[in-house]
């Protein structure tokens, strides 16, 4: 039931308000001093309070930038392009969780990314596409930035990006140890240099790229030619993580 006793109350003091709020010549503070408790809640209520809520929520903004931007950024250890693949996103979640475990990553300071949205086209003459140009366009300023480290890919683009200079010979990162995969090395030159050198190392029957339901047939891992001397012991200890082979049933 509706109080009409209160409701004149309200209508008085908002004609009162308005009254005052129009008169020019009545200071602010005047215009304060004039008012009932009632007509300065009511005042506040629709002269303020949404310029207020308006200025906590930009100030609330400014803030959250200014601290993303301030807050360091992990460090990508393991930084990996997935080339013309698709990794299942839960599956990919697990296994990321569970190699950072295995390389002792620092919460916060260290991290693994992944990064399956590199898909090149089915062009075995070409690097890339016309039509996948921009995203090889992204591939090349990351790989030039140093942002990517380690890659995942079918044989006909790692043919291609080999011999284009963008990979690193893989025994500067895994040494003696690659004397263990010999039957499974992909050599290649460059556009610059002639001499064959190991580029690439295939994955076929990885349980790794089982677990995180990977469809590529002929995949094959490589590293960047940009890669950071600082971590190809996370690259190497990835590698080794994706070379343990699914056994013949």
């Amino acid at each position: 039931m509706i109080d009409a006793e209160n409701k004149k109350t309200v209508l008085d003091d908002n004609a009162a308000i308005y009254k005052l709020t129009e008169d020019d010549s009545v200071s602010e503070k005047e215009k304060w001093a004039s008012m009932s408790k009632s007509q300065r809640r009511q005042y506040f209520k629709d002269y303020y309070l949404k310029k207020l809520l308006a200025g906590i929520a930009v100030a609330a903004l400014v803030i959250s930038v200014i601290v993303t931007v301030a807050r360091p950024r992990p460090d990508d250890v393991l930084s990996i392009a997935v080339i013309n693949d698709y990794w299942d996103d839960d599956a990919e979640k697990t296994f990321s969780d569970e190699l950072s475990k295995e390389l002792k990553l620092e919460e916060g300071k260290q991290s693994i990314r992944i990064d399956d949205s590199f898909y090149f086209g089915n062009d075995e003459k070409e690097i890339v596409s016309p039509e996948n140009a921009s995203v090889f366009e992204r591939f090349a300023t990351y790989i030039m930035a140093g942002d990517i480290n380690c890659l995942v890919m079918d044989k006909a683009k790692f043919e291609g990006l080999a011999s284009a200079g963008y990979l690193l010979p893989v025994n500067e990162v895994m040494g003696g140890d690659l004397d263990k995969y010999k039957d499974r090395l992909f050599v290649a030159k460059t556009d610059d240099d002639k001499a064959e050198k190991i580029y690439g190392i295939s994955l076929e029957g990885s349980e790794a790229l089982k677990e995180v339901k990977a469809y590529q047939p002929d995949p094959v891992l490589a590293f960047a030619a940009s890669a950071k001397e600082d971590d190809y012991k996370y690259l190497k200890t990835f590698a080794k993580r994706m070379l343990q082979i699914e056994k013949s049933k």
